[in-house]
């Protein structure tokens, strides 16, 4: 059975598959049905939970939001899984280094921006949701690309674990902060109609 998707989410969510793929692959409404019913059983306030924070932590470690993107199914002709659902997130204008900052800070900095939306959904909510698989993964680039041609995998794996074991005790410890926690909920409620522009 076809599930019903109310229209106004549907063009946010599938803004990047055209209709003939929609009509034609039927892949598309399940990759879609897996996105909703993910938005459902983590909820939309815990995930803007998530992104406030990552939001605040990077304008801490001096890159600069520029927008929030709203959840999508993506879809790359080319591969053998041409569907990818993507939960909602921050685009940045710049991963580039903070001029003031020593590499190691910025990577420190870097670090707990990209963990902090892990941890607070772990100290700010009730939820079991964490979400952090893919800015993990996202770390272990960017680490990565810090130190190509200067250190081996293996050193840079290692200064990767390391550093994101330090950024998340470090906003771990932040979160125990009341005013802090309060100020990440509220700017998720903000955040909320821009993550997910079908409540507006």
């Amino acid at each position: 059975m076809t599930r019903r998707v109310d229209p106004k989410i549907e063009t946010i969510v599938g803004r990047e598959v055209s209709q003939n793929v929609k009509d034609t692959d039927s892949r598309y409404e399940r990759e879609r049905d897996l996105l909703l019913d993910e938005l459902d059983e983590v909820g939309l306030s815990v995930l803007a939970v998530h992104e406030a924070a990552h939001e605040h932590y990077f304008y801490l470690s001096g890159k600069v939001v520029l927008k929030f993107v709203p959840p999508v199914v993506r879809f790359r002709k080319d591969k053998p899984k041409p569907f990818k659902k993507q939960l909602a997130g921050v685009h940045l204008r710049s991963w580039e280094p903070f001029p003031e900052d020593s590499e190691f800070i910025w990577l420190l900095k870097t670090a707990k921006a990209l963990a902090a939306g892990g941890t607070a959904c772990a100290e700010i909510t009730t939820s079991r949701f964490r979400g952090d698989k893919n800015d993990r993964c996202r770390w272990n680039k960017t680490c990565a690309a810090a130190y190509k041609g200067r250190k081996t995998p293996t050193e840079i794996e290692s200064i990767a674990e390391e550093l994101w074991s330090r950024a998340k005790e470090k906003v771990g410890l932040e979160f125990t902060n009341e005013d802090l926690k309060a100020q990440i909920r509220k700017r998720g409620q903000e955040i909320m109609p821009h993550l997910f522009p079908w409540l507006q």
